[in-house]
């Protein structure tokens, strides 16, 4: 019985050698094709644009045209432009965007006044809010939104004041 099982064993091998040679040769084919396909959709490749010039263009100042207030701002820039050693502390008009935070700068200590003031208004608001006064607690929210429309503490605030008045 035992040499009829190693006859079926082997004759099994043999046939799972034929299978595996099969199932590769398809697999190959198979993976022919697909790169066949793949390079005739393939678009070939874009050379990149060519890089151009950058110039800077300042409106022209012997244009009519141009009201008195700007030719003033326009020099400005004028003078900046051409001139770039210029330091901002030693330009008056420099120093005078600054004082006045035209670019929103801020320093840590005028942060941390504000947020002082907007969480004392915040606590007068909640104050009259728990009083049921909802026309104060909402204006002074409003206040400190219109301050810092980023602020949380009056934005949940203030839902809550529509949700009670409703």
């Amino acid at each position: 019985m035992n040499d009829r099982y190693k006859e079926l064993f082997n004759q099994a091998t043999q046939r799972l050698d034929l299978v595996t040679i099969g199932v590769l040769s398809v697999l190959l084919l198979l993976t022919g094709y697909l790169y066949q396909v793949e390079r005739t959709y393939t678009v070939p490749p874009v050379d990149p644009p060519q890089r151009r010039q950058f110039t800077v263009k300042l409106p022209d100042p012997t244009n009519p045209d141009r009201e008195a207030a700007n030719k003033e701002e326009y020099d400005f820039v004028l003078s900046v432009f051409h001139h770039p050693t210029i330091e901002i502390d030693q330009d008056d008009r420099g120093a005078r965007l600054l004082r006045n935070n035209m670019f929103e700068l801020k320093t840590a200590e005028q942060q941390e006044q504000l947020r002082e003031q907007l969480n004392t208004l915040l606590r007068e608001a909640q104050g009259h809010f728990q009083q049921n006064r909802y026309d104060e607690a909402l204006a002074l929210v409003d206040e400190i939104l219109r301050q810092d429309r980023n602020h949380r503490g009056a934005a949940d605030l203030r839902r809550q004041i529509q949700a009670r008045r409703n």
